[in-house]
């Protein structure tokens, strides 16, 4: 099997070097796939993203303003509360399967089911939804990504929003009708619709912005709607593809299944950073700088857009050797011997 999984443009692209100017219309990008030049370019600078509003995508004061609202949230106890809740979407899962298997049904659409139950579970443990509504909000999300992707190869083209029409108000439909559907959601928990001591993350969150509220520091009801996007999508979608490219590697190769069966704690590591190298849930980042950065001799005047390619670092022969894809190979025909 071939674990290059690098769309063919960018591999194209690659062929100028790790660190160069590219152009999407009239925008102009700096193509970003050295390590050592993107900590050099991080450290002690700022950087506004370009999307979103989330968590995952703010950064300086407002990071830290999420941050210490949703933290919380994610305390040892309230983790473990949610467990329970994970382990039975799990084993619902696992029970559908072992009915397929006996069925006679010659196979399963792992990834389908992996991604339908990481949703479930985002949609009963973080806002205390049913499976049906849950699914309702991902489908509108999802159908949202990709009206957005077909329209990836316009960003900078002038008066791009007319180019493909169609795909832009569609888009801009979808995200009204995902932001009221939240906005319903917690509405209701709110004014007390549904039980609003559910110690869901939704719940958290609206408790302890209640208490921030005093001091100030409460989120906006417009940040709280980014905030659950992030996590209804983010939340399940990355962590479905890191198990289903798992489970493919596992099919591929049962001897790890064996050492995994003896040494999970030790070797379970190492699959999963391999599966994370190989295949990264996040192939790039879009940055943009917030003030003038200099990196060696290079400087990058304010403003500039930068593309950071994930998955050309996690498949540099420089930074891993040219027997990278044997790595976690020879890792674990050391740890059998």
């Amino acid at each position: 099997m071939n674990h290059d999984v690098a769309i063919r443009y960018f591999s194209r692209l690659q062929g100028q070097g790790k660190v160069f100017v590219y152009w999407l219309g009239t925008e102009p990008f700096l193509y970003i796939a050295d390590p050592e030049f993107l900590k050099q370019m991080s450290s002690g600078n700022d950087r506004e993203p370009m999307f979103g509003n989330g968590l995952v995508m703010t950064e300086g004061d407002e990071g830290v303003h999420h941050r210490h609202v949703i933290t919380p949230a994610f305390s040892p106890a309230n983790l473990k509360g949610m467990a329970s809740l994970m382990v039975e979407s799990a084993n619902k899962m696992l029970e559908r399967w072992t009915a397929l298997i006996i069925s006679g049904k010659p196979g399963i659409d792992v990834e389908r089911e992996i991604i339908s139950t990481a949703g479930e579970m985002i949609a009963k443990t973080s806002f205390g939804i049913s499976r049906e509504d849950g699914k309702k909000v991902l489908e509108k999300l999802r159908t949202m990504q990709v009206t957005l992707f077909k329209t990836n190869r316009f960003v900078g083209v002038p008066f791009n929003q007319f180019i493909a029409p169609k795909q832009s108000l569609e888009a801009k439909r979808l995200g009204k009708e995902i932001d009221n559907l939240l906005l319903s959601i917690i509405d209701d928990r709110k004014t007390g619709v549904v039980a609003n001591n559910q110690k869901d993350l939704l719940g958290l969150l609206l408790e302890g912005n209640s208490e921030n509220g005093k001091a100030g520091k409460s989120l906006t009801t417009r940040e709280l709607v980014d905030e659950c996007k992030a996590f209804f999508f983010g939340g399940h979608e990355t962590t479905a593809l890191a198990l289903s490219w798992t489970l493919l590697l596992l099919a591929m190769h049962p001897e790890w299944q064996d050492q995994l069966r003896d040494e999970i704690k030790q070797v379970m590591g190492w699959v999963m950073n391999e599966v994370l190298r190989l295949y990264s849930q996040a192939p790039n980042v879009q940055r943009q700088a917030l003030e003038d950065i200099k990196v060696h001799d290079t400087v990058m005047p304010k403003r500039t857009n930068m593309w950071i390619d994930v998955v050309s670092m996690h498949h540099d022969p420089a930074l891993w050797g040219d027997d990278m894809n044997m790595q976690i190979l020879i890792k674990l025909a050391y740890y059998a011997n």
